[in-house]
């Protein structure tokens, strides 16, 4: 483990040590920063991905974000932090995240941090918890007075990957509720590390800066095509009844009554510009392999 302190222009990374948060890394990476100069946050120094990290070249520093005291050591030499997630995934926002937040960027104006980048979202104020929940982190940091870019993505290219997607999927058929005509913006995570990095190192143009993120723009029907051509066999898009998600989680049904009647509002065109490199979702397809049934998410996701 790196020893704190050996230098001032650290970056500390926080929530990268899940399979969105590695792919984020790899677009930090990716955007030409050295990898020497990042650190990230872990309560399992010796873990499974910790060392997957380390092979990386990224440093693990002990810390938890449910315990304040951890921080303050943490924080030293950092200049500044990438936030990908204070809590995990779920069907639902936890309470936590918010909590955790305020730790982290109370410890990081102590410690004189300069600049914090946070992995946001778009679709706020439809009532989908998470997103408000990332709305409200926003603000946590925000009012802290330190210098903050919200790269708020759109639909994370990495979901159709998951258990629920992409086996039936690979099978001919793509359950998404939303119509087939519907254009939806998507973004991989990966191309959310590197804006992230972009925005790192240039804090003067990125600082105070809130913007939607997309890399591409796809109806339903035009995602089938595109997997269709990935996996060498026809796909077919239906749309589930929304009614349906309302009885199983009512943040899914709000995720679908949001895509379906408004969506996302990514100027894609301006994305592009900034970020140079943001994958299409052909291009995305392609890089994962995403015909290989051998590969699965859970097995560890893989450009």
């Amino acid at each position: 483990m790196m020893q704190q302190g050996q230098n001032n222009d650290a970056i500390l990374l926080v929530g990268v040590t899940g399979g969105t948060g590695r792919s984020a890394v790899n677009g930090l990476l990716a955007s030409g920063i050295e990898s020497s100069r990042l650190r990230f946050l872990t309560r399992s120094p010796e873990g499974a991905a910790a060392r997957n990290l380390a092979g990386i070249g990224a440093q693990a520093i002990a810390g938890d974000l449910d315990d304040a005291n951890s921080l303050s050591e943490v924080m030293k030499g950092v200049r500044a932090i990438y936030c990908h997630a204070t809590s995990k995934d779920g069907a639902q926002a936890d309470p936590a995240g918010e909590v955790r937040a305020e730790r982290l960027v109370k410890a990081a104006d102590s410690a004189g941090v300069e600049h914090i980048v946070y992995n946001s979202s778009g679709g706020a104020g439809h009532g989908i918890s998470q997103v408000e929940q990332k709305f409200n982190i926003e603000k946590i940091f925000r009012d802290s007075g330190i210098r903050t870019t919200n790269l708020r993505a759109t639909m994370f290219m990495e979901e159709f990957w998951k258990v629920y997607t992409r086996p039936q999927i690979l099978k001919g058929s793509f359950p998404f509720s939303m119509p087939s005509d519907k254009p939806l913006q998507l973004l991989s995570v990966k191309d959310m590390g590197l804006a992230a990095g972009i925005a790192l190192k240039d804090p003067e143009e990125y600082g105070g800066v809130s913007l939607e993120l997309a890399g591409d723009e796809l109806t339903p029907a035009q995602m089938c095509e595109a997997y269709s051509k990935a996996q060498n066999s026809s796909v077919s898009h239906f749309s589930p009844p929304k009614f349906l998600f309302w009885f199983l989680n009512r943040d899914l049904y709000r995720i679908a009554k949001f895509l379906s009647e408004e969506g996302y509002e990514a100027n894609i065109a301006d994305c592009r510009r900034r970020f140079p490199g943001l994958l299409t979702f052909s291009e995305f397809l392609e890089l994962t392999h995403w015909g290989d049934t051998s590969r699965t998410y859970a097995d560890g996701f893989k450009y």
